[in-house]
C-alpha cells in the first residue's frame, strides 16, 4: 500500500518516533520519561531503519496517555471481544479519542493480548 497515508501511535513520554519525524531525525527518549503501561513500546531510541521509512512515506505520528489506552482496551473487549495488551491497543486509542480521523477505508492495526491480568482488570474498570 505506497499510497496509504500512515499515522504511528505511541504512549506519551515514549514519542521518540514522533519526535524524531519532526525534527527530521533521530531523537532519543529522554531519561526522565514517564511511567507508562505500554511496556512493549518503552524503546529508548527508534530504529534508523524503520524511521528512514517512516520518514520517506511521511509519516505521521500522535501519543496517548495511559487512560486513554486503558479506555481502548476496555472498548476493545466490550464491543468487540478481544483481549488487547496496552502497546496493542495505543491505535484504537488514538481513534477513540479523536487523535486520528477515519474513513471507510481506514484500517486499524490492533495486536498482542500479552496482559498481565491484573493490569487487564484494572483496563476494564477503568
Amino acid at each position: 500500500m505506497p499510497g496509504a497515508k500512515m499515522t504511528i501511535v505511541e504512549p506519551d513520554g515514549w514519542d521518540d518516533m514522533g519526535q524524531s519525524l519532526r525534527k527530521g531525525k533521530i531523537v532519543p527518549v529522554p531519561s526522565d520519561a514517564p511511567n507508562t503501561v505500554c511496556d512493549a513500546l518503552q524503546t529508548p531510541v527508534v530504529s534508523p531503519l524503520t524511521f528512514e521509512i517512516l520518514k520517506d512515506r511521511k509519516a505521521e505520528a500522535v501519543s496517548v496517555s495511559d487512560e486513554e489506552v486503558f479506555r481502548a482496551m476496555r472498548h476493545a473487549h466490550e464491543r468487540l471481544r478481544l483481549v488487547l495488551e496496552p502497546g496493542g491497543a495505543v491505535a484504537l486509542a488514538a481513534v477513540l479519542s479523536g487523535k486520528v480521523e477515519v474513513d471507510d477505508r481506514t484500517l486499524i492495526i490492533l495486536s498482542g493480548g500479552n496482559v498481565d491480568p491484573a493490569l487487564f482488570s484494572r483496563a476494564l474498570a477503568s
